[in-house]
């Protein structure tokens, strides 16, 4: 399908294309859903790691998992995040101009929850990282 611009009223060129199947691409509704169900999957992955590596850490003296651990599911959170964010674009980034819903609404909404959905879960991750470096894991 063919991308057209059209011109909002603040006279900004916005790309406007309908989303359907051929959009979609491989992705279908998965694409939707990472951002608004993968970023809080990441983060219980990660606290789940963490009571699990926190004895390990304390017996052997290695702090550096609990310093990794994070890092990786916060890129993995975001990830999600930016799926929305292509979402919410490719929908038209603005207001849909219809209230009765339909394919365009929905991948608006979805989007844009999706985005902020990953906003609070990659700070959680962040909020909980900032614990390994002032607690020690031997810390009762």
């Amino acid at each position: 399908m063919a991308t057209t611009t059209t011109t909002d009223p603040a006279g900004w060129d916005v790309p406007t294309c309908p989303v359907g199947p051929m959009d979609s691409a491989w992705w279908g509704p998965a694409s939707l859903w990472a951002g608004v169900l993968g970023a809080p999957a990441a983060w219980a992955v990660q606290m789940e790691l963490y009571y699990l590596l926190v004895p390990w850490a304390c017996r052997t003296g290695h702090r550096w998992p609990l310093f990794v651990v994070p890092i990786v599911f916060v890129v993995l959170a975001a990830l999600g995040g930016l799926l929305s964010w292509r979402d919410w674009e490719r929908s038209g980034r603005g207001s849909p101009d219809t209230s009765d819903g339909g394919p365009v609404a929905r991948t608006w909404f979805l989007g844009m929850l999706g985005v902020m959905v990953s906003a609070l879960f990659c700070t959680l991750i962040l909020a909980q990282w900032i614990a390994a470096f002032f607690i020690s894991p031997c810390w009762n």
